[in-house]
């Protein structure tokens, strides 16, 4: 009788136990920052800033995606596996599509309890160099290749005969005049800008281009 009481009292300490290293081998999630701003960004430019998800838990941390309510906001990598006290950083870019302010959350999801962790995204777009609004996607004014060398080509589709000038801004404001008032017929224009771009410092550019009342800006990375 005694060993059979003996049994049965063991048989609590030992659910105890296994719920207790349940509870013990469970992942657990940190974000650091859970917040981040990326203050003022030239619009179709990209800024980037990290944030670091960790493993506080003693199991396998999990995270299956990080998505983005705003496509302006995007991280990387959006999935990986880590063990007790590992770290990941996920960079995250904001690409302003407009002038403005911009607001959006990502969500981290994973396998703790809590499976949902989000990390606000906040950014200010403007317009580059004070340039108005100006159309920086219009498939009639192209630009190639793209980032440049030594060589580039400036394409316009011009619906009626116009003078064209262009000219070039670095990201300080800085501006230089290539091609002043030059005419053409309307349809495709091309200007070759080779010399103009040869000796330019790596960067990042702008073409301003005025083509009677249409006005474009390209962005332009120089290697």
């Amino acid at each position: 009788m005694k060993i059979k009481l003996l049994f049965l009292l063991l048989i609590p300490s030992i659910l105890s136990f296994s719920q207790d290293g349940l509870k013990s081998i469970t992942s657990e999630i940190s974000v650091n920052p859970a917040a981040l701003d990326f203050d003022t960004t030239l619009v179709e430019y990209t800024a980037t800033l990290q944030t670091v998800v960790k493993n506080t838990g003693a199991g396998i941390l999990t995270v299956s995606d990080i998505t983005s309510n705003r496509p302006v906001f995007k991280a990387s990598p959006t999935s990986f596996t880590l063990s007790n006290n590992q770290e990941q950083i996920v960079n995250v870019t904001f690409t302003p599509d407009d002038q403005g302010h911009f607001y959006g959350t990502l969500s981290i999801i994973n396998n703790s309890p809590t499976s949902l962790v989000e990390v606000i995204c906040t950014g200010e777009g403007k317009w580059p160099l004070g340039l108005e609004k100006v159309n920086l996607t219009s498939k009639a004014c192209s630009i190639s290749p793209n980032p440049v060398r030594d060589k580039l080509i400036l394409s316009l589709k011009i619906p009626a005969e116009a003078s064209i000038s262009v000219n070039l801004i670095d990201l300080s404001g800085n501006k230089r005049e290539l091609i002043r008032l030059e005419r053409f017929v309307s349809g495709v224009a091309q200007m070759d800008l080779s010399k103009y771009i040869r000796d330019l410092p790596n960067g990042i550019y702008i073409l301003d281009i005025q083509a009677g009342n249409d006005r474009f800006a390209k962005k332009m990375v120089k290697l």
